[in-house]
């Protein structure tokens, strides 16, 4: 995966959280961000990696995510892995 098609996967990501008021709403709280921040944010590579590990928590999501962006379920993490660097261990 190249760095910027995991880049699209994160920003895809947050526009999925955010069609969700429920999801919006626990993403928010966990991260302590006000929703008007995070266009600011979306340049910020820590910030997008955040999105992708919140969206991995949940496999619904991850498949709800992927079912309307056309993405294989594994993609999110592949995506996570490229931003991070491919320093994350692979506990499969």
């Amino acid at each position: 995966m190249t760095p910027d098609r995991a880049e699209l996967i994160a920003i895809g990501a947050i526009g999925w959280i955010l069609s969700s008021d429920t999801v919006t709403t626990l993403f928010l709280r966990s991260t302590g961000l006000a929703a008007v921040n995070i266009k600011t944010e979306l340049q910020n590579n820590f910030f997008l990696i955040s999105v992708l590990e919140f969206l991995l928590t949940n496999d619904d999501w991850v498949r709800g995510y992927c079912d309307s962006a056309g993405l294989i379920y594994d993609e999110p993490m592949e995506a996570k892995r490229q931003m991070c660097g491919d320093d994350l261990p692979n506990w499969t």
